[in-house]
């Protein structure tokens, strides 16, 4: 497995002491990231995780840990706003780690050409305030 650590950048705030850490895990396929979410326990390969297509939604204040793997072909990992570009091939895992403080929306793409429908194989990286998170997270039961 290979692994990267990438922190938020030097302009924004560190996280507190103690700060939430929540683990995704993240299948790119020909044309879609698949991502398994923790719920509302926060753990992963539990009842309730959620299965999302290109979207990761975390509250502030929170240290993502990234699983990640192809189940295909090569593709790109990019998070352009934290600087994050991961090559990832099939038959490998890779895992990233990143700091989100404040709220906000961040692109997700494939950097790598991955077929005839690359150009829309694109994502969000949604970091909310505590209190939308948990509201997020009622109206994904539903």
């Amino acid at each position: 497995m290979l692994s990267f650590a990438a922190a938020c950048s030097s302009s924004e705030e560190k996280l507190p002491q103690g700060a939430r850490e929540l683990t995704f895990e993240i299948k790119a396929k020909q044309f879609v990231w698949q991502v398994k979410h923790p719920g509302a326990d926060g753990q992963l390969d539990t009842e309730d995780d959620l299965f999302l297509e290109n979207q990761i939604v975390l509250p502030e204040k929170t240290r993502v840990h990234l699983q990640l793997e192809s189940l295909d072909v090569i593709h790109g990992f990019w998070l352009p706003s934290r600087s994050l570009r991961l090559t990832l091939i099939p038959g490998k895992k890779y895992e990233a780690s990143l700091d989100f403080v404040k709220t906000g929306k961040f692109r997700l793409a494939c950097s790598e050409n991955c077929g005839v429908g690359h150009s829309h194989m694109i994502g969000w990286l949604v970091v909310l305030d505590q209190e939308s998170y948990q509201s997020w997270l009622t109206s994904q039961k539903k």
